[in-house]
């Protein structure tokens, strides 16, 4: 019970992770990383309370996150990409205010992005890729004002990029290509002045590229390619 870092990462485990790992109640650090890990993530987890560091990253686990989860109020980053989780992300994540990461990218998540995401304000990095979301990107997310790399790449969002995003000021690269986006490219966008990387392309967004992006004067990256942008103007 005095237990507080586990590492058992990059080995050839297999089977279930054990629910009895929730009885170490000191548990600061959990890494069970690269190995063939299978089943459901065990709920039990969600009683440790001083975890801060929870990684499963690339096994092949399956099944949901549980909601349960929203109760580790000590976590600061959470990995369980490269895995085959599937369900919705459940809106008690916002309850972890102290999250700096979240990486859930390469499982099968579906639906929304919840909008209680825009509570966890200490978040600097936001990365769920190649996944099924679906919906908006909610408006809340402006409230990440710490955020410093935000990637939905390749998942099924639609409906048009928030404006409120303008208020994520230490913002450095934000990558939505690959979904199904629509309406303007946001000329508030142009306020961001800590963006090195945009990347929308593959989308079906329209209008013209703001001139008001020539003010990013620490942009390396931009891709719009296969979009339906109809006017690039003079002063980019």
């Amino acid at each position: 019970n005095s237990l507080t870092y586990f590492d058992v990462s990059n080995n050839f485990l297999t089977g279930e992770i054990p629910t009895a790992i929730g009885l170490l109640g000191k548990l600061q650090v959990l890494n069970v990383n690269g190995n063939k890990l299978t089943s459901a993530i065990p709920a039990s987890l969600s009683l440790l309370s001083q975890l801060q560091t929870l990684d499963a990253t690339g096994n092949e686990l399956t099944g949901t996150i549980s909601s349960s989860f929203g109760s580790l109020f000590s976590l600061t980053t959470l990995q369980l990409k490269f895995n085959q989780l599937t369900g919705v992300i459940p809106t008690s994540v916002g309850s972890l205010s102290e999250l700096r990461g979240i990486y859930l990218n390469n499982n099968k998540l579906s639906g929304r992005l919840p909008s209680e995401i825009g509570s966890m304000t200490n978040l600097l990095t936001l990365e769920i890729y190649d996944s099924d979301l679906t919906g908006s990107i909610p408006s809340s997310l402006g409230s990440l004002v710490l955020l410093t790399n935000l990637d939905l790449t390749t998942n099924q969002l639609t409906g048009s990029i928030p404006s409120s995003m303008r208020f994520m000021i230490r913002l450095q690269t934000l990558n939505l290509a690959t979904n199904k986006l629509t309406g303007r490219i946001p000329s508030s966008f142009g306020s961001m002045q800590s963006l090195q990387s945009i990347s929308l392309g593959t989308n079906k967004l329209n209008g013209t590229i703001p001139s008001e992006l020539a003010s990013l004067s620490g942009l390396y990256y931009m891709y719009l390619f296969i979009n339906e942008l109809s006017e690039l103007q003079y002063n980019i």
